[in-house]
């Protein structure tokens, strides 16, 4: 937990405080190792080259690859832990264009890995392996059940369990810049696409009727048939099937359309100012898909009455679809003036102030249906009254919330970066924010169930039909706001002769505060209506009370709390870059001398052509 919340935090730093770039979240961009560990307020070349301004100070051809560990940071190379993704990015001016310079990044993900689970063969309740994708077993027990030595029955249990997880990924970036006599001109392009799939139950099905076992939530596709065998007859007695399918599926597309322009001008007694505009046009779609089935079926067997009939048999199941789409556009200002140059643009001591807004524009979808289905029949084969029955039941919770909603993001930063003789190079930054966000929505749900049981006897009054149904239609709204606060520090040292090796330390303090509105107003309401209609004709309806009851409610909730980062940096030749993130691991009893204190090291490569 605490690692998701510094990722989080890492990221406001860069959205507030580094290029404008990292603005818009959607589009993937990498971070510098070197800007990890010191906060996100001082910047590598990795930083600068997919910001459509900053690229054209970036000197040579820069290359990096999945050994740059650019994809989630957390990569291992000595111990072969890996996102699973093809990362590939390159920077460099256009040999035949003067004055302009690209860079580009792909990044491509199609891997389906096995999920683990628990798997009981015998049934008793207790797990007897721990397999991992698919698993097939089939046991066979014998049992004296009346100790004269011999075996009477015979159960045979044949499971099968499946459970992958899918992940597909395409992120591509493409940027570029061009200086003209008074401007520097950007372009930045960006698409993503994402799915998640996933074949474990999202949810709890099953009545858990007699032996039945039912479903639990991260249970992986199911099939279970247990049979019951009398050994000396050879004749089931007792048969027992479950199956669950499962499917879990997530899909996003992102677009991106970045501009910006940069110039110079004299501001009051201070020369040489950047002055600079961005402006993003943001495209996205989010869908959730949850397809959950499962089925279960007890039935006994006579061995001397044909007709004879005892079962239970239900359905279980929910499909449920979610879906958000919208866009948006930023606008950024911001001025950034070099007091200090240093021999590559990382290396500047600057100061810069920005400021923008974000809006966004959604329609937000949300469906689902629960169904049940159950059927139970018992038959003596002899018609003897009153124990004979069938009983069924129906029963359906469907709810549609569709509507739509807007964001409002408005930011400033300061951010200063000065370097204290040739070792030291600090970074001070201050990042404000306040979010809100309005989602109004038309909510409808409805309720049907129906419970038909039907007696062998000679009174028709124990046959009964009821039915329950009832609905409810309201206007919701949902109101968010959210102001924060980052103060991330960096510091640098250079700490031997050649000045090629490099400690870092960063702190990220972080406060913010939420507060959301909610409120439900009825608009239609259908109390819940019970009928009963018994077999001999009788009717009886009972209606609840139709209540007509709008809610609201508050909720505020703050926080502050600082991470503290560190890294150290190598660079061998000019040509090549070596940084490490947090190398220092965190395992109980890791000693600097352990093997695998090395091999948790999390490495980064970057050449320079």
């Amino acid at each position: 937990m605490k690692k998701i919340v510094y990722i989080l935090t890492l990221w406001l730093c860069s959205m507030g405080i580094q290029a404008q770039t990292n603005l818009i979240p959607q589009i993937y961009t990498p971070l510098s190792f070197r800007s990890q560990a010191l906060g996100g307020v001082v910047f590598d070349n990795l930083d600068l080259i997919y910001d459509p301004i900053e690229l054209r100070f970036v000197n040579g051809i820069r290359l990096y690859t999945n050994l740059s560990n650019l994809t989630s940071s957390d990569e291992e190379i000595f111990n072969d832990i890996s996102d699973n993704e093809y990362l590939f990015g390159i920077s460099g001016k256009n040999a035949l264009v003067d004055r302009m310079w690209h860079s580009f990044l792909i990044r491509y993900e199609d891997s389906n890995t096995p999920s683990s689970y628990s798997f009981d063969s015998n049934l008793d309740g207790l797990a007897d392996f721990f397999p991992e994708g698919f698993f097939h077993n089939l046991y066979t027990e014998f049992t004296d059940t009346d100790g004269d030595g011999l075996y009477d029955l015979r159960r045979e249990i044949d499971q099968e369990k499946d459970g992958f997880n899918r992940r597909k990924l395409q992120n591509v970036l493409f940027n570029n810049s061009y200086v003209t006599a008074n401007w520097t001109l950007g372009l930045r392009l960006g698409y993503q696409k994402t799915t998640n799939e996933r074949n474990t139950s999202s949810g709890f099905y099953g009545t858990h009727f007699g032996p039945l076992i039912g479903i639990a939530s991260g249970d992986p596709m199911t099939t279970l048939n247990f049979d019951l065998f009398s050994v000396q007859e050879n004749f089931r007695s007792f048969n027992q099937h479950e199956t669950g399918d499962f499917l879990y599926r997530s899909s996003g597309d992102q677009l991106l359309i970045h501009l910006a322009a940069m110039g110079l001008y004299n501001v009051a007694t201070l020369t040489k100012v950047e002055l600079r505009t961005d402006f993003a046009y943001i495209k996205d779609k989010q869908k959730t898909r949850v397809d959950d089935q499962y089925t279960g079926r007890v039935e006994n067997f006579s061995q001397d009455i044909a007709v004879f009939s005892d079962f239970y048999e239900e359905n279980d199941g929910r499909d449920s679809n979610q879906s958000t789409k919208g866009d948006g556009f930023l606008l950024a200002f911001s001025a950034k003036r070099i007091f200090q140059k240093g021999l590559e643009r990382k290396d500047d001591g600057f100061w810069k102030f920005q400021a923008g807004i974000l809006r966004r524009n959604f329609d937000t979808n949300r469906q689902q249906s629960m169904d049940f289905a159950s059927n139970q029949n018992f038959f003596d084969g002899t018609d003897t009254l009153n124990t004979d029955f069938t009983t069924s039941v129906n029963r359906q919770i469907k709810f549609e919330d569709v509507g739509n909603g807007h964001s409002t993001s408005y930011f400033g930063s300061g951010l200063v970066n000065f370097p204290l003789g040739e070792r030291v190079h600090v970074g001070l930054g201050a990042f404000f924010s306040y979010q809100t966000s309005s989602t109004t929505t038309d909510f409808v749900t409805s309720t049907f169930a129906e419970t038909d049981v039907q007696i062998l006897d000679s009174d028709l009054s124990n046959d009964s039909v009821k039915t329950i149904v009832a609905s409810l239609t309201s206007d919701r709204k949902e109101e968010n706001s959210l102001y924060q606060v980052v103060l991330p520090v960096g510091i640098e040292y250079k700490f031997t002769k050649n000045l090629k090796w490099s400690l870092r330390f960063g702190s990220i303090f972080t406060y913010s505060r939420m507060i959301t509105n909610f409120s439900e107003d009825i608009t239609d309401s259908q109390p819940t209506r019970t009928t009963t209609v018994y077999g001999d004709g009788t009717s009886y309806l009972r209606l609840s009370d139709n209540v007509y009851e709008s809610t609201s409610l508050q909720r505020k909730s703050g926080e502050s709390f600082t991470n503290f980062v560190y890294g150290l940096g190598f660079t061998p030749t000019e040509h090549l870059q070596i940084d490490l993130l947090g190398f220092l691991g965190t395992a109980s009893g890791l000693q600097l001398w352990d093997v695998e204190f090395i091999r948790s090291f999390r490495i980064s490569f970057s050449l320079k052509l």
